[in-house]
């Protein structure tokens, strides 16, 4: 027997032909991108689940996200239990504590704090990110010092002709430049540091 093509809505009513294997891969890519598992979804912990959501920062919009998640199941989450948990999440979320670690993990915080706290939280934040936007230069001086290193280990494991000793030295200072900026970046994110 041949199967049918499935069917998807596009807009002005047309539709698109696939294949059902197609739709399945579809289904399966989907589920694997699902905010909750089955299991979270028929426990129903709508409090706990929007209290980890208002932690994290995630926006309103993740509800909808739940919806999707749980609709294969059958369950539909409870909003006001999702809200009031998420509303106790932000809470904490909204700190500058948290905001300077968001910072330091190289992201920007989310927007969905209060106003009247913004710009405290935003200068939290990026306190949080100069300090791992140098901690990121450092690691690539870092980089770069190690492969100047191996380049004057071989050089010297070998007979050196003029233009290799004038490497050599170029090397060399090289590496004292990259080590004078690690110095100079580590103090500067010694300034950025939380104590």
């Amino acid at each position: 027997m041949r199967s049918r093509p499935v069917r998807f809505p596009l807009r002005a009513g047309r539709a698109c032909r696939t294949s059902p294997f197609v739709a399945v891969a579809a289904v399966a890519w989907l589920a694997g991108c699902a905010s909750l598992s089955e299991s979270q979804c028929v426990a129903g912990d709508w409090a706990g689940i929007g209290f980890r959501d208002g932690a994290a920062g995630r926006p309103e919009t993740q509800i909808v996200r739940h919806a999707e998640a749980c609709a294969g199941v059958g369950v539909l989450p409870d909003t006001v239990a999702w809200r009031a948990g998420r509303e106790q999440g932000l809470r904490r979320y909204c700190t500058p504590d948290n905001a300077y670690e968001v910072g330091r993990r190289g992201e920007a915080l989310r927007d969905v704090c209060p106003w009247a706290e913004r710009v405290e939280l935003e200068r939290a934040n990026e306190r949080g990110l100069r300090y791992w936007q140098v901690g990121q230069e450092i690691s690539e001086l870092e980089r770069d010092r190690s492969q100047l290193n191996r380049e004057i280990d071989r050089l010297l494991g070998g007979d050196l002709d003029e233009a290799g000793r004038a490497r050599l030295r170029s090397a060399r200072d090289e590496i004292r430049r990259v080590e004078r900026s690690i110095q100079r970046l580590e103090s500067e994110r010694r300034v950025y540091a939380r104590t």
